[in-house]
């Protein structure tokens, strides 16, 4: 396809998003985050799995996405810290205003019936959002932070926080979550694993959302649980975005459920026969496993999963 009709196509799009604002039809708005290679984009397809949301993918790629270059990767923002130029972008993203044609990739549709936003870097300041628009219904997808680990390292030139003392040196963050860890992150950064080092972010940005949301305001999903039973998880999931227990269940088709991330590469273990629950246990070592279970005791994080990989939440 030529530059000139990526562009024509990219502006009917934008005029069909643009439209689909101006009827109203952005209400309902639903938001999926959770680390990167942790399946964020599969599972996003699957709750649009009828192509009815408008799908906004990775607004807060602060390098991909100009109008927040403002933005640290995974930035903390304090509950309540007023933050006027993050304010005007979140309010133009919830109320389906913006538009980008990164962002509008994955969007096919003439009509909608609410947004489906999706992030890797927004984990830390998705309470914060959601202080300020109480009626997003907000999904942390969590996976197995071993598998997570390798998946990165293997992308290691993609946009990744890659030194937990990116997050220990953001100050709120710091005084607010991370004090009692500092000898922590300061010895896993020095010893320069890369692994240890992911782990280590992992457990970070997960724990806040954790402890800031109260029981019933966050959904937790499991990517495991996804792939064995997806048809019930994310029955589930629908339900929670529209506050309705009485939602019939949905019988996802077998073409979507099976089809490989749009941004997995090459090596992801869904479109091979390699396990995307237990394959990391062929790639690390048992020192690495050992060292990484006692990263993850620091945050409660280490009895999270069994032996057989599997989330015990």
């Amino acid at each position: 396809m030529s530059e000139g009709v990526k562009n024509l196509f990219r502006d009917f799009l934008a005029a069909v998003l643009k439209a689909n604002y101006k009827l109203g039809n952005y209400r309902e708005v639903a938001w999926i985050v959770g680390d990167g290679r942790s399946g964020t984009t599969w599972v996003s397809s699957l709750v649009n799995y009828r192509r009815r949301y408008r799908e906004m993918f990775e607004p807060f790629h602060p390098k991909q996405i100009e109008q927040v270059d403002f933005l640290l990767p995974l930035e903390y923002v304090r509950p309540g810290q007023a933050y006027p130029q993050l304010e005007t972008y979140l309010d133009d993203l919830v109320s389906g205003r913006f538009s980008h044609h990164r962002v509008n990739r994955f969007n096919r549709s003439f009509f909608y019936n609410g947004i489906l936003l999706k992030d890797i870097f927004a984990n830390l300041l998705c309470y914060w959002a959601c202080q300020r628009y109480p009626s997003i219904r907000p999904i942390l997808l969590i996976r197995n932070p071993f598998a997570v680990a390798l998946s990165k390292a293997k992308k290691h030139d993609w946009l990744w926080v890659k030194d937990p003392l990116d997050l220990w040196n953001q100050n709120y963050l710091r005084q607010d979550y991370l004090l009692e860890h500092e000898d922590l992150i300061h010895r896993v950064s020095e010893k320069g694993d890369y692994v240890q080092n992911q782990l280590l972010i992992w457990a970070i940005i997960n724990y806040v959302p954790l402890q800031q949301f109260k029981k019933g305001e966050l959904k937790v999903l499991y990517y495991e649980q996804v792939y064995l039973h997806p048809d019930r998880e994310i029955s589930e999931t629908l339900r929670f975005i529209k506050n309705n227990p009485d939602l019939p269940p949905v019988k996802l088709p077998a073409r979507l459920v099976n089809k490989p991330t749009r941004v997995a590469g090459k090596e992801s273990t869904i479109e091979s026969n390699r396990s995307p629950i237990s394959a990391w246990k062929d790639e690390l070592s048992t020192s690495q496993i050992d060292q990484g279970y006692q990263i993850l005791a620091h945050f409660g994080f280490d009895k999270l999963y069994g032996d057989d990989g599997l989330p015990r939440p």
